[in-house]
């Protein structure tokens, strides 16, 4: 088993031939979203007899001593990706070919989030355990768990709220007053700048697994949503609005709105993100669109330098 790190022009060529496709989180153009933010795409890649069994994607930020790597960052899902038609034990030794390869280098600090429960990563790592809801949409009749979030659905349908697809030109001005908006009320800055999400709309433009909507009220800004398509997950990634516009309830209607439209193309699940320690709020508005628990590992390595930091 060798494994070969392979840069992004060296993923175009092979994406073929790589068991990359299936996943938004593993494609190139996601990995490269991340370069506005001073990231750099980084892919292990492990082969066998001229065969690509399977690949790590991730994004390395830093330099020199504080270098660190996440797959993948934000909270999107990273782990390793095999190729369908790859044996089991040859999934297990590339499994343990990447992460072995990955830790031959020195790393300020590096998280893999498992959401398949698949890693088992080398001595020196730990588990954070993180949690979200998973929400079964295929049902044609499905409805949100919550008597009153259907009263509010059917409410702001009876208004006539306009949904359209996100367009950076007409809608760009807007989308970034409400992310600073949305970044006052949590008393922190915007976790992305505005050359993140301007590459991000051009990259909707060429993949469609970017979903990416619009609402407005009066001529200004209510609320957009961000999705991303996961295989035949839908998941939900950010949500900027108008607190002012809440009466509406674009929100619940716009997400409401999307599952059902996403359902029609083959999505089975709306997997609603992980929560933040402490947001309760947060935490009770995701149980009432109903669904299930899902807990899983981020599987965090911390350098020596980094344990001293953190005390």
């Amino acid at each position: 088993m060798r494994v070969h790190q392979l840069a992004a022009e060296e993923l175009e060529t092979e994406a073929a031939r790589l068991p990359l496709n299936r996943s938004f989180f593993a494609s190139v153009g996601f990995a490269r979203l991340w370069e506005t933010m001073g990231g750099r795409p980084r892919y292990w890649a492990a082969e066998d007899g001229g065969r690509w069994i399977a690949v790590l994607p991730a994004v390395e930020f830093g330099r020199g001593l504080l270098r660190r790597l996440q797959s993948m960052p934000d909270g999107c899902y990273g782990g390793i990706l095999v190729a369908e038609a790859a044996a089991e034990s040859d999934a297990k030794r590339a499994r343990e070919a990447l992460l072995q390869a990955l830790m031959a280098e020195r790393w300020f600090r590096v998280h893999l989030v498992d959401n398949s429960g698949q890693l088992e990563p080398p001595h020196g790592f730990s588990a954070e355990r993180r949690q979200t809801r998973l929400v079964d949409i295929r049902d044609p009749k499905w409805l949100p768990k919550d008597k009153k979030l259907q009263s509010q659905i059917r409410s702001a349908e009876r208004q006539g709220i306009r949904i359209e697809p996100f367009d950076w030109r007409a809608h760009g001005d807007g989308f970034m007053r409400l992310v600073q908006m949305t970044a006052r009320r949590h008393r922190r800055a915007p976790a992305q700048p505005r050359t993140f999400y301007r590459a991000l709309w051009q990259l909707s433009l060429e993949d469609e697994r970017v979903r990416w909507t619009w609402c407005s009220l009066d001529g200004g800004p209510a609320c957009s949503h961000i999705y991303f398509r996961e295989g035949d997950m839908l998941q939900g990634w950010q949500i900027q609005f108008d607190k002012s516009a809440s009466r509406l309830k674009a929100n619940q209607f716009v997400r409401y709105r999307m599952c059902k439209q996403m359902a029609s193309e083959g999505c089975t699940h709306l997997n609603l993100g992980a929560t933040p320690t402490g947001a309760e709020s947060l935490l009770y508005y995701k149980r009432r669109w109903g669904g299930d628990r899902h807990g899983y590992a981020c599987w965090v390595y911390r350098s020596g330098l980094a344990r001293l930091v953190r005390r």
